[in-house]
């Protein structure tokens, strides 16, 4: 049967990607979906919840989409791709309905990611060709959504990185959820 496939065209790595199940392959799917534009994938194995709350044998997809993709696409993109009698799980209160082989539907959980506003102060040393404030803050913004993506931790060491080449010393950065941060942690 597997000559037989590759015979048809599907060669080995089409195989491979048709009967993929990992969260690499999940992530990749879901990532597929229009507006979706980034994912991550938490998977807990084992027979015990874990510290998250995720539940055993289970895993949860996590998106940004600016709630714009479509809840069934992201369903069966997950559904499509997921293992056999493996669980998926949200947390967010979203899904949408897949359609397996025979036609049955079923609702597919996932969660999608929440903005949180991050105010970062500098204080800077500028010095010769320092590219001004309105320059300084879109530049270490821009770094710093290209660098990290959905659930990543960043700290002070990233954001000083972000500011690096800007023609200023940073003697300082504080950091927070809220305005006027107070923490440099």
């Amino acid at each position: 049967l597997f000559g037989q496939a590759r015979g048809v065209g599907l060669g080995e790595q089409g195989l491979a990607r048709a009967g993929s199940s990992t969260s690499a392959a999940i992530r990749a799917d879901v990532l597929a979906v229009k507006d979706v534009t980034s994912v991550q994938v938490f998977e807990n194995f084992t027979d015990a919840p874990d510290a998250d709350g995720l539940p055993a044998h289970s895993f949860e997809v996590v998106l940004w989409d600016d709630a714009s993709a479509d809840n069934d696409a992201v369903a069966q993109a997950i559904w499509g791709t997921k293992a056999a009698g493996i669980r998926p799980y949200g947390q967010t209160g979203d899904e949408g309905t897949a359609t397996d082989a025979s036609g049955d539907p079923h609702t597919v959980p996932f969660s999608r990611a929440s903005q949180v506003p991050i105010y970062i102060e500098f204080d800077l040393a500028p010095r010769a060709g320092y590219v001004g404030d309105a320059d300084f803050k879109l530049s270490v913004a821009q770094a710093l959504n290209a660098e990290f993506a959905t659930g990543d931790d960043v700290g002070v060491y990233d954001i000083s990185d972000a500011a690096h080449g800007l023609g200023a010393k940073v003697l300082a950065v504080r950091f927070g959820t809220a305005a006027h941060p107070a923490t440099d942690d």
